[in-house]
């Protein structure tokens, strides 16, 4: 067995079952790889006091989140295991290096780079300590998420609308497809936020998540990441590319990266001030309109059989981001 001690932090609004349900099973798949499972552990948000019984801190301060990394001291078992001092001290003892390495989905990176940004204590006496090698980041919003924004995911069906009306040729049923994946793609986007967000924009992480927040403001800030430390960024990229050809000869091309559905592929693979390596999992979507003697249209999906889309949800269990993964983790040593 590997003895590579690896903590494993999920995002915002989730759980530490994220990395071991059905869909994930992401411990048993680095134990499969042959990384020791007894150094492998979840890290949980904690709890807070709700009406009559505690409820999990899902959407809390990710200030006060990020303590909990820093509490090797605590009496409650669950936090003592997966800070960093502790998941060193357990990794020495079993003939592993002292310095852990990071996995974090989602705002799950915040969390660990607040963390690592705390080299003198702040207002929650958190330290970082100087124990932490490598931190690698699955679709992790580095410069914000614009939650207002309202994102128009394919190219608009007036250039469409308006061909149809110089060509005759041009069926409207033609149309009536480029609406239904509009519509698709703009219904599952704003499923992706409700499942991240939730109805409230009360709580603090959501304040947090705006790319101008004083916490990513000084989190971005320069020096604010320990240079000794190497970060990886990985990203979906779902791409929409629309063609109109007249004859042979393209009229209209336009084409849009929609990052993961939620978070941009700039703000994942760019942490502001510090050196970062990254890649991304592409996703081509086509249309092709031909207006020739015939109109026609044509919609298809560019991707490996059987993978799902490296939509933010899936980036966890997608299996090229764990490919990418398990390159860096095996060239650690």
């Amino acid at each position: 067995m590997i003895p590579l001690p690896i903590l494993l932090i999920h995002g915002f609004n989730g759980q530490p079952a994220n990395w071991t349900d059905a869909q994930d099973r992401f411990p048993e798949f680095l134990a499969a790889h042959g990384f020791d499972p007894a150094l492998i552990r979840l890290f949980s948000y904690g709890y807070v006091k709700g009406n009559g019984a505690p409820i999990y801190n899902a959407t809390g301060d990710l200030r006060a989140i990020a303590h909990r990394l820093d509490k090797a001291d605590s009496a409650d078992p669950e936090t003592r295991q997966a800070a960093v001092e502790q998941l060193s001290r357990d990794s020495a003892a079993r003939g592993g290096p002292s310095k852990i390495t990071i996995i974090a989905h989602s705002s799950g990176g915040l969390i660990a780079r607040y963390y690592l940004s705390c080299q003198t204590e702040d207002e929650f006496q958190t330290r970082y300590r100087g124990n932490v090698a490598r931190v690698i980041m699955l679709g992790t919003p580095h410069q914000g998420v614009d939650i207002q924004a309202a994102l128009d995911p394919l190219p608009t069906p007036l250039v469409f609308a308006a061909l149809s009306h110089l060509h005759p040729a041009f069926p409207k049923a033609d149309l009536d497809d480029i609406q239904e994946m509009r519509h698709a793609m703009k219904t599952l986007h704003q499923a992706q936020r409700e499942q991240l967000f939730g109805a409230s924009s009360r709580d603090a992480a959501y304040e947090q998540f705006h790319p101008q927040s004083e916490f990513l403001r000084a989190l971005n800030r320069p020096g604010a990441m320990p240079r000794e430390i190497a970060y990886f960024n990985l990203a979906g990229d779902v791409r929409v590319r629309a063609v109109v050809n007249l004859g042979n000869r393209p009229a209209f091309i336009r084409e849009k990266s929609l990052g993961d559905l939620l978070v941009s592929v700039h703000s994942a693979c760019t942490i502001p001030n510090a050196a970062a390596r990254y890649d991304t999992v592409i996703e081509q979507h086509e249309i092709e309109v031909a207006l020739g003697g015939r109109g026609a249209i044509r919609a298809h999906v560019q991707m490996r059989d059987g993978e799902p889309a490296p939509i933010h949800r899936n980036l966890r269990s997608h299996p090229r981001v764990r490919e990418k993964i398990l390159n860096i983790l095996q060239n650690s040593f």
